[in-house]
């Protein structure tokens, strides 16, 4: 963020080497509470969870644990898909568990979904957990929070059309 603006850079800012992606229904993601399929298609082709906001705090989350090797600060992205904006949580509430403790970052789903959504950069551990979660928290009524994938650290180009052609 910048000013209040959101900040789409053209070029990786991470340069780390590893990249970690955790993807809804695959190791390491974990759901508690009431989440359902959505209509749409998320981030592999496949659909997206779906949870309904909660003005009482959280009632359900969706968790992506990963294990960087190397210790150091790593960006953390989230993917989610627009299903429907007059639908989806204005501040979706992402709390990111990393070596300085636990920190709250809100996003609003309306917008800039299908593609990865930069919530900032964290300091982890090498050899130990980090994990994101997504709650339905939220200060908007029967809105509904979308939970795909998470994308910790800026790799050598694992998404179609990065790094070099296949051999």
């Amino acid at each position: 963020r910048n000013a209040g603006a959101d900040v789409w850079p053209v070029r990786e800012q991470d340069m780390n080497t590893q990249e970690m992606i955790v993807v809804r229904g695959g190791p390491g993601y974990a759901e508690t509470g009431n989440w359902s399929a959505s209509a749409r298609t998320g981030y592999g082709g496949q659909a997206s969870r779906q949870a309904t906001t909660s003005l009482s705090g959280a009632t359900s989350t969706a968790s992506w644990t990963f294990t960087p090797t190397a210790s150091g600060r790593y960006a953390v992205y989230v993917w989610y898909n627009i299903a429907d904006s007059t639908l989806q949580a204005p501040d979706a509430q992402y709390l990111v568990t990393q070596d300085g403790g636990t920190s709250e970052v809100r996003i609003d789903q309306r917008a800039h979904g299908a593609s990865w959504r930069y919530i900032g950069t964290f300091p982890f551990v090498g050899g130990v957990s980090g994990k994101v979660t997504l709650t339905n928290s939220s200060s908007a009524s029967g809105k509904i929070v979308l939970a795909d994938a998470v994308r910790v650290g800026g790799g050598m180009g694992t998404e179609r059309g990065d790094g070099p052609p296949p051999s």
